[in-house]
């Protein structure tokens, strides 16, 4: 837009965005020409070289020309936010170009009349009214108070849950079953349901591979036992994860981490000791013990019983104790057991048990079942050996009666010892029937018969498979016929 007509009062100026308000421009009224007269120029339009010089002009006296005062602006509330519009471009006016005029010569001009031009009216922008505030209420005042101190709860630790098979003990055997630990207690099922909560738990005793917890309801005996063959080594790890329950401090760091390991080692261990030439070797050494004791036994029993003589003129019936004997049998078994057990651990160290545990739970992975079950009884031996050695001494303390049982002849009578104390029996000859001799095999006497006694009451006493002391078959018969007269 041309400044020359904003500063003539022709336009309103642009009013630029939003800042502070500019000074409002100064109208400048002019007089217009009346009709058929001359037109009055202003000499100021002439010196701005606004208006050529007109040559029918006649100078007159100048009259001042009335300016209009600037009016205040209105302060209004400002306008609501319209939508930002680009300004249109305004290109900047040429200057003007100046002219040389001439100064015209003075002339005497009668001076026009003189109108007042009124002021351009400026139409101020719409009062917009602003949206009505709404009063703000006055601050409640608010009474002083203490806080009182809040109470801290209590933090509840949750104890992770434990589940480990075991081996209970119910009446004089072991059953299997599962122990599971929780916050709350301890719960056992399977063989017996028992729950026993954390304040009811009394004592935690280990003795040597079991474990004793103290109850109201009563002790219970268990053992720890993966895949139902105990294990002595995580007894005392499982009792200590049983202490930190009680506690609440059982954590996945302390106790668990421990008894976690242990079962790793437990699966190590075996994988470690599972040799083919382990069975083979143990078993080997156990049938050639018992073979070899099987003979020996017999030959102790009555070496034993020889160890005892008898006076001059006096004969001694001893019994005989065969190879086959019952109770030589399973002492020579019981005791090969319990001797290549001892062997086992004694060259190989804790692997022994390790592997005879691992077969039992069935770690070891073998395609033939004759194989399998080869394992697992040789397995179950060498766990046995304790029992085993309890066994061949029952056996051999059976066989003990044998050495000092004895039917002893003399000139006053028939004495018959069972070996038992207080069990024995006094016959006199009179209650003798009969001396007769009985014919044996060749090379089992040297005399070639056996001496038999018949006895009034129908039972016999002979030399038949028992060995003679005091004399010889022949001597024996003679005495018996020379007492029977």
């Amino acid at each position: 837009m041309d400044e020359r007509l904003v500063a003539l009062g022709l336009a309103r100026p642009v009013e630029p965005p939003p800042v502070a308000p500019p000074p409002p421009p100064i109208s400048i009224p002019v007089a217009a020409p009346a009709r058929g007269v001359a037109e009055e120029i202003d000499p100021r339009l002439i010196a701005l070289g606004l208006v050529p010089l007109s040559p029918t002009r006649v100078d007159a006296p100048r009259v001042p020309t009335p300016i209009a005062a600037p009016t205040p602006p209105r302060r209004t509330a400002p306008p609501p936010a319209a939508p930002a519009v680009a300004p249109p471009t305004v290109r900047p006016a040429p200057p003007p170009i100046a002219r040389p005029v001439a100064a015209p010569a003075p002339r005497a001009v009668t001076p026009p009349a003189v109108r007042p031009v009124p002021a351009p009216v400026i139409s101020a922008p719409p009062v917009t009214s602003a949206p009505p505030v709404a009063p703000v209420a006055a601050p409640a005042v608010l009474k002083p108070f203490t806080l009182a101190p809040a109470k801290a709860e209590p933090a509840v630790r949750q104890i992770p849950a434990v589940r480990q098979a075991i081996r209970v003990r119910v009446g004089r055997r072991d059953r299997t079953a599962l122990c599971l630990v929780d916050g709350s207690g301890v719960h056992i099922s399977g063989a017996i349901e028992r729950f026993i909560p954390w304040p009811d738990l009394r004592s935690i005793t280990v003795k040597r591979d079991r474990i004793a917890i103290g109850s109201p309801g009563g002790e219970i005996d268990l053992a720890v036992a993966p895949d139902g063959v105990s294990e002595p080594g995580l007894a005392p790890l499982f009792a200590r994860v049983l202490e930190e329950g009680r506690a609440g401090e059982l954590e996945p760091t302390g106790a668990l981490h421990e008894l976690a390991l242990g079962n790793d080692k437990t699966v190590e261990t075996f994988a470690d000791a599972d040799d083919p030439m382990v069975p083979i070797v143990v078993g080997g050494f156990a049938l050639v013990a018992a073979i070899m004791l099987g003979a020996a036994i017999p030959m102790i029993v009555v070496l034993a019983s020889h160890l005892q003589g008898v006076p001059r003129g006096t004969f001694a019936i001893l019994p005989r104790v065969a190879s086959f004997d019952p109770r030589v049998v399973v002492a020579a078994f019981a005791s090969a057991v319990a001797l290549a057990s001892a062997a086992g651990r004694l060259a190989l160290g804790p692997s022994l048990d390790a592997w005879a545990r691992g077969t039992l739970r069935g770690w070891h992975r073998s395609g033939q079942r004759s194989e399998t079950v080869a394992r697992r009884t040789g397995a179950w031996l060498v766990l046995q050996a304790g029992r085993a050695g309890l066994v061949a001494a029952v056996a051999l303390v059976t066989l003990l009666p044998a050495v000092f049982a004895r039917t002893t002849l003399d000139p006053q009578g028939i004495h018959d010892a069972s070996g038992l104390p207080f069990i024995s029996q006094e016959r006199s000859w009179t209650q003798l029937a009969d001396v007769t001799s009985v014919t044996v095999g060749l090379g089992e006497r040297a005399e070639g018969f056996d001496v038999q006694l018949v006895l009034s009451d129908g039972s016999t006493i002979s030399t038949r498979g028992r060995d003679l002391i005091g004399g010889t078959e022949r001597a024996l018969y003679d005495f018996a016929r020379a007492q029977a007269r």
